[in-house]
């Protein structure tokens, strides 16, 4: 947990265009956590959205004067220049650079580290811990077959620990930054969002609220594709509806999360891949919205469509919203 009377601030970048993880950290009081955020959204941080993260960082800086930020890049985004920026001029008179911890899904470690992932492999690669997250979901051989590899790897890691829902001993936030690794691989990520800026964010959002429909936002990169949808906040959903559909999703998903109103002052936060889903209740009441992440090679822009309609089907309830006389 935080040390108390600390200031801890969490700048967090969302590969899409449709913020999510704003809406699933959201803490019920700012002044109670002593937490605060901010997301970087459409895109990686490591390099299109380079200038946003810089801008993002210094306003958080100014504004908040935590003692402490926590950066939690995409699992999309290669992490070297992340680094990069936060050791330049500019940033290293003001911030210490701690050590870097890398998540591991044991779900999709194998399939990522086996075909040679170069994103996954450079995220591991330039890791001062590695926390192998979820235990919970596999058995304790495959446990001690990740430890057993983590404590293999080269460079090697200050440690490798294990953890479920990624929680962890805080004081890893402490260790020191390690040599200076580096990255194997290089970050060739294009990203080509439809409608990125904020000012097209809103104004997409109202003129779809005004026709009672959901907003749709696709981007790309040369990896993956992401499909954003932001409902109305009157609209209902089914949340065993839901959880068939992101469990045989028309697209092959990489990644799920959301936040669906599922009744009165009722919300939920779902955060996952179709093999698992976590629901967690949430304190989100602006709208409903969902965030799915797919392989770009694999799905095209027109699958939007269908899972729009597809994700109509779970609303249970819509209620009409009589439009301004003009």
């Amino acid at each position: 947990s935080k040390p108390k009377g600390e200031r801890w601030a969490v700048l967090v970048n969302e590969f899409g265009q449709v913020g999510l993880d704003g809406a699933l950290l959201e803490p019920a009081s700012t002044t109670e956590s002593g937490v605060t955020h901010r997301e970087v959204v459409g895109g990686c941080i490591c390099c299109a959205m380079g200038v946003p993260f810089k801008v993002a960082l210094t306003q958080m800086l100014r504004k908040e004067r935590p003692d402490r930020v926590v950066i939690e890049p995409t699992g999309l985004g290669h992490p070297a220049q992340i680094l990069d920026h936060l050791q330049s001029p500019d940033f290293k008179k003001v911030l210490q650079l701690k050590a870097v911890i890398t998540l591991i899904d044991p779900l999709a470690h194998w399939d990522l580290w086996n075909e040679g992932n170069e994103t996954y492999r450079d995220q591991i690669n330039v890791a001062d811990i590695v926390v192998i997250n979820k235990v919970d979901l596999v058995d304790e051989a495959e446990v001690q077959r990740l430890m057993a590899w983590g404590q293999e790897l080269f460079p090697m890691k200050q440690k490798v620990v294990s953890a479920e829902k990624g929680k962890f001993d805080p004081e890893l936030l402490l260790h020191s930054r390690g040599a200076e690794y580096t990255p194997l691989f290089t970050c060739n990520l294009v990203f080509t969002p439809e409608g990125a800026s904020k000012g097209n964010f809103a104004e997409k959002v109202r003129t779809a609220f005004a026709e009672q429909q959901p907003a749709l936002f696709i981007g790309s990169d040369t990896v993956n594709r992401s499909f954003g949808f932001v409902f109305p906040p009157e609209w209902v959903f089914d949340i065993a509806a839901l959880r068939a559909l992101l469990a045989d999703a028309p697209v092959p998903l990489v990644r799920a999360k959301g936040c669906f109103k599922i009744g009165p002052n009722r919300y939920v936060a779902l955060n996952g891949n179709p093999q698992h889903m976590e629901e967690a209740p949430s304190v989100w009441r602006q709208d409903s919205r969902v965030m799915l992440i797919c392989k770009s090679n694999a799905v095209e822009e027109s699958a939007g469509e269908e899972l729009q309609t597809r994700l109509l089907a779970t609303v249970v309830d819509k209620p009409v919203v009589d439009k301004p006389s003009s």
